[in-house]
């Protein structure tokens, strides 16, 4: 199949945390796969000339072994959907919040939404779920976000509206993104 694409190349693009991590296969996967020129981390196949990232030092820290240059991505992604707020709110279907002088609280779940993170949680006013994106079934309530829209454009949104705001996740690559935003917190859950 890679035959197809000799004498191409492929540039990747950075797609959150994922991006960094050089555990994504391992053992008899990770040799079978290296072997026939698969890249088993992002910008790892033989046909990736570039990969475009935001933090080119820590991809090479932790990116061992790849072919692909690390290019900079100039700004970063908190100034980009913060710049672009209006247009991205639009674009997913967001809305805008109703300013509040309260401080909220937000649960990025995992694949699968831990209920006892959630009733403990329920009890802050007021309380936001934002599923994860890649969750088939849908969740429905009033205090639950739209899965599809990144939690990067919705925690904009609620940071711009709320006194301070306080972000639940288990690893989510909004609070690497975000990490710094003035009134946001981000408190990793097990």
């Amino acid at each position: 199949m890679l035959k197809r694409f000799k004498g191409k190349s492929v540039r990747v693009y950075e797609e959150g945390v994922g991006t960094y991590r050089n555990d994504l296969y391992s053992g008899f996967k990770r040799r079978l796969l290296h072997g026939r020129g698969i890249g088993t981390v992002f910008g790892g196949s033989d046909i990736a000339q570039f990969i475009y990232v935001f933090d080119p030092a820590s991809y090479y820290q932790r990116v061992q072994g790849i072919r692909a240059i690390p290019v900079k991505i100039d700004g970063s992604v908190a100034g980009y959907v913060s710049e672009n707020r209006t247009i991205l709110s639009h674009l997913f279907g967001a809305g805008d919040q109703e300013p509040s002088d309260k401080s909220a609280t937000v649960y990025l779940s995992d694949w699968d939404v831990d209920q006892r993170i959630v009733a403990r949680l329920r009890k802050e006013d007021p309380f936001f779920l934002k599923p994860h994106p890649h969750r088939k079934e849908s969740l429905s309530g009033e205090d639950v976000l739209p899965g599809g829209v990144p939690a990067e454009v919705l925690i904009t949104i609620l940071a711009q509206a709320y006194r301070s705001l306080t972000v639940y996740h288990h690893g989510s690559s909004a609070a690497h993104y975000l990490a710094g935003m003035p009134g946001v917190k981000f408190r990793r859950v097990n």
